[in-house]
């Protein structure tokens, strides 16, 4: 039992250290790619995209929707820091990096599209000027 208790401390001290690397330098803010046109061109791109991609923007019946992927290779290499790449722990733990990571820029867009009116793209766009100046 108390094995279990510290393993679940250790994962989720790495995890939060390594989300706290990640967001470093702005490194959670995401960049808007109209080149993007599938999550499968996405990924076979991964050195030449950011950790936080948002692509796919259109607009039906009158609602904006996008799609958002995430740079699992940035999060593998961010634990890769902390653990060695044969890990056990390390699939589990990148994937449920990705989904977090997913979920919480998801919402962060989804609410900030609500509340300003801009488009995905158009946040983005304002995001990397205001970090700029």
């Amino acid at each position: 039992m108390i094995g279990e208790h510290n393993e679940a401390d250790l994962r989720a001290g790495l995890m939060q250290q390594v989300l706290h690397d990640l967001s470093l330098n702005d490194g959670l803010t995401p960049f808007y790619r109209s080149d993007v046109t599938s999550t499968t061109d996405f990924e076979s791109r991964l050195d030449a995209m950011p950790l936080v991609t948002i692509w796919n923007e259109h607009i039906e019946d009158n609602r904006i929707y996008f799609s958002i992927s995430i740079n699992d290779q940035d999060v593998q290499e961010a634990f890769e820091l902390y653990m060695s790449p044969l890990d056990p722990w390390l699939p589990d733990l990148i994937i449920e990096a990705v989904e977090l990571l997913k979920k919480v820029s998801e919402a962060s867009i989804r609410q900030s599209v609500l509340k300003t009116g801009l488009s995905p793209s158009a946040l983005c766009a304002a995001m990397h000027r205001s970090a700029q100046e």
